[in-house]
């Protein structure tokens, strides 16, 4: 009696799944495991596709190998992949994965003052005190003419510095330095 009940409830269970991740039929392929048939110096991955809410069509995905290929056994990769797939599958099943949610939309177009400025900003939190107040003092020795128009500028040194025009006798070091940060940020 109790294996019946137990039959019953699990299919009364896969009823409710099934209906639930019918929502999402049809909006993705089920993930697919490419193992290089066995060979484990080649790397595998899980793969699938995903219908592109704007052309309507099926494109496939990133694939996903989230440090499988550093499993040396293999039965050991062999299983890893297998639940790696199973765990994708469900994901997809239950609609938390979406690769065309949450990506942006907007692009800013900003010039390169603002690019280094940015690039400057990030790189504090990285850096020492020392090297950051060194990396500003070389940016401000720009000039800021060579940032206005990015299509002239096509090698780092093209740029032109401030103190050609005040001070012509600077030493080369201190432009080197500069292209130096440039280079670096």
């Amino acid at each position: 009696m109790s294996d019946f009940y137990n039959k019953i409830r699990n299919a009364y269970e896969n009823e409710y799944t099934n209906a639930y991740a019918m929502k999402n039929r049809g909006l993705y392929s089920i993930p697919k495991i490419y193992d290089a048939n066995g060979d484990l110096s080649k790397r595998w991955y899980v793969y699938f596709s995903f219908r592109n809410p704007k052309t309507g069509k099926m494109e496939r995905q990133t694939p996903v190998y989230l440090g499988v290929n550093k499993l040396k056994k293999l039965s050991e990769r062999r299983e890893a992949i297998k639940v790696l797939r199973d765990a994708l599958e469900k994901a997809l099943a239950n609609g938390t994965i979406n690769p065309y949610e949450n990506t942006y939309s907007e692009i800013k177009i900003i010039n390169i003052a603002q690019a280094v400025e940015l690039a400057l900003k990030n790189a504090q939190a990285t850096m020492r005190e020392s090297s950051f107040k060194d990396y500003k003092s070389n940016f401000r020795i720009c000039d800021k003419t060579s940032f206005k128009n990015i299509f002239s500028i096509r090698q780092i040194s093209k740029i032109k510095f401030s103190t050609e025009r005040t001070h012509p006798n600077v030493k080369n070091q201190i432009k080197n330095n500069a292209f130096l940060s440039l280079n670096n940020i």
